[in-house]
């Protein structure tokens, strides 16, 4: 089998130059021979859990492709011991300077973890959800994950054998060494690399836009079906730089015991490249950071047809307006970068509820409609109404 090796250092928060650099793998449980369940609740792509820390109930995201993460005004309630500055990069390649604070009686589930490195910082959505930071793979690093999406919990213990699955079934996944991200291995008809498996991002898959020639020169069979210019990605420091993406189709792509056809990916040029939630509607998986392997057990035993209709255009809430930031290239003539949608098939978003987009999506993300017909504004303030199909 041709083996092609993923770059692997852009992850949803890396380390970059940074003084008195903390591995935020440290710390851990001191309790042995655990196995807890943390419910959880999905909004919008997201996955949303509730932790005890400080003597208090709090919300926290689950992302496994970032090191655990709180607020601000959190890490100054809990007036947590600094460990130093690191400058990190979100996964639109936006760069910034943190600091690092060491967590102390973190409870998930009825488990409790100590000296945990965390970042100190949230972007503003995650106020939306009501949370206050994350929990990321570094806390995890020494545990078995399961994922199971029709009890909509996590299973969490030291015990890989009280899963009870078939070893045969395992796949090889590698372990960020500075914070424990997983990376799950990927097959493109028969050409085998890596990408890391994020539950902080809702899409199935992106795609490294270098990637393409290392494809090309493998003869993997794909199709370039669109191209555009823009942004679709919010990271946690603001909103992707604008650049030219690649829409692709694959035939077929292997994920442990999972084989999805017809899967489209937009490419990213400085951003990194991921498998996210979306994977969840189709099975469970387990990340089993002791044995570093991974499992991915489908819903159905067939083949999963990913073929699926596209918007020409992209929009995302900014500035407190709902607005387009991408168009791909039968919609370049017909939107404009930074143009304000006014409604939706007669939703108004004039001055749009940000959350409410933020965890409920705008119209455009339902899987059932399939024409919108949307009132835009224009640089200068004039209106026009677009009528506009998937395609």
């Amino acid at each position: 089998m041709k083996t092609l090796i993923f770059i692997l250092t852009l992850l949803s928060c890396v380390y970059c130059q940074a003084q008195n650099r903390p591995n935020a793998n440290q710390g851990g449980t001191t309790a042995k021979n655990y196995l807890t369940e943390v419910p959880y609740e999905m909004v919008n792509g997201k996955i949303l859990i509730s932790v005890e820390l400080g003597g208090k109930k709090r919300k926290f995201l689950f992302d496994t492709g970032a090191p655990t993460t709180i607020s601000a005004s959190l890490a100054k309630e809990l007036k947590a011991t600094r460990l130093g500055k690191v400058s990190a990069e979100d996964i639109s390649g936006k760069s910034d300077s943190l600091s690092f604070v060491k967590l102390d009686g973190l409870k998930l589930g009825d488990v409790t973890f100590s000296g945990i490195p965390a970042l100190v910082t949230v972007p503003e959505f995650i106020d939306c959800f009501q949370a206050e930071g994350f929990i990321g793979s570094n806390l995890l690093r020494n545990s078995v994950l399961g994922i199971q999406t029709l009890k909509h919990v996590l299973v969490i213990t030291d015990q890989p054998e009280k899963f009870m699955v078939d070893k045969k079934y395992a796949v090889p996944m590698l372990v960020d060494s500075m914070q424990s991200d997983p990376q799950i291995a990927v097959s493109f008809n028969g050409l085998s690399g890596t990408i890391p498996f994020d539950t902080g991002m809702s899409n199935f898959m992106s795609f490294r836009e270098e990637w393409i020639t290392a494809l090309q020169n493998n003869h993997i069979t794909f199709e370039e079906t669109d191209k555009g210019f823009g942004s679709n990605v919010i990271g946690a420091f603001g909103h992707q730089p604008n650049e030219e993406k690649h829409r692709l189709k694959f035939p077929a792509v292997q994920i442990g015991n999972a084989r999805f056809e017809n899967v489209y990916t937009e490419t990213t040029k400085d951003g990194k490249p991921i498998i996210g939630t979306r994977i969840l509607e189709y099975g469970n998986i387990i990340l089993d950071y002791i044995n570093k392997q991974y499992y991915f057990f489908p819903k159905t035993a067939t083949a999963i047809n990913m073929e699926e209709k596209h918007w020409p255009f992209g929009v995302t809430p900014k500035d407190g307006k709902l607005v387009i930031t991408m168009t791909w290239s039968k919609g370049k003539d017909l939107f404009k970068l930074g143009e304000q949608v006014l409604s939706i098939n007669g939703k108004d978003f004039t001055h749009a509820d940000i959350c409410d987009l933020v965890t409920n999506g705008s119209l455009l993300t339902k899987k059932d409609i399939m024409t919108a017909t949307l009132v835009i504004k224009d640089a200068k303030g004039k209106k026009r109404t677009i009528t506009i199909q998937k395609e």
